[in-house]
């Protein structure tokens, strides 16, 4: 299946922080809250902006009272690039 990109607007800022919605089970172990989106398509619950991360709260809620876990709201400040792509690459020729 193809993937069909859109550009929602402009890069704002460089990015410095992340918050996620993750689960936490029984055992301690965690992983990350999505949202479905319909035709099978899953959303990661994590953003840059905390502002979104706080309108997100209530699917998160409902994650948590249909799931059984506890979901908590996470920044993770700690930047580390490990890779990225030249768009030069991906450019066609034009004939």
């Amino acid at each position: 299946m193809p993937i069909t990109f859109v550009e929602t607007g402009p890069n704002e800022a460089p990015i410095t922080e992340l918050f996620a919605f993750i689960s936490v089970d029984d055992k301690g172990n965690e992983g990350i809250c999505a949202t479905a989106m319909g035709d099978g398509v899953w959303l990661a619950m994590v953003t840059s902006k905390q502002r979104i991360a706080e309108m997100m709260k209530p699917a998160a809620e409902d994650i948590a009272r249909q799931g059984g876990k506890t979901v908590k709201l996470i920044r993770m400040s700690a930047r580390a690039e490990l890779w990225q792509t030249n768009p030069n690459r991906y450019k066609r020729s034009e004939k």
